[in-house]
């Protein structure tokens, strides 16, 4: 009779990385909400001192000020292109 886990057996290769990614996440998940929330920054403030957090929060909004407008440019740029071909394209009835 063979005693192994049919879970294990099941696994590919890439399965065991994402798993052990999984359960490193789920691990480290206190230090990354306490390393994430606000109440490290107002901390921090209070005594002076920019903690890491508030730049990470603050690379994000402006990571997702900037990839916003990039977006909406080239969304801008695909709909006035493509105008001229929608209307090229229409069959006559």
């Amino acid at each position: 009779m063979n005693n192994t886990d049919p879970l294990m057996t099941i696994m590919t290769g890439r399965q065991r990385p994402r798993r052990l990614l999984i359960l490193m996440a789920f691990l480290a998940f206190p230090v990354t909400m306490f390393y994430f929330s606000p109440a490290m920054i107002f901390k921090g403030v209070r005594q002076g001192i920019v903690p890491g957090s508030l730049l990470v929060f603050f690379m994000l909004f402006l990571t997702a000020l900037t990839q916003m407008a990039i977006r909406v440019s080239f969304q801008k740029a695909g709909g006035v292109i493509q105008t001229p071909f929608a209307v090229l394209g229409q069959k006559e009835a």
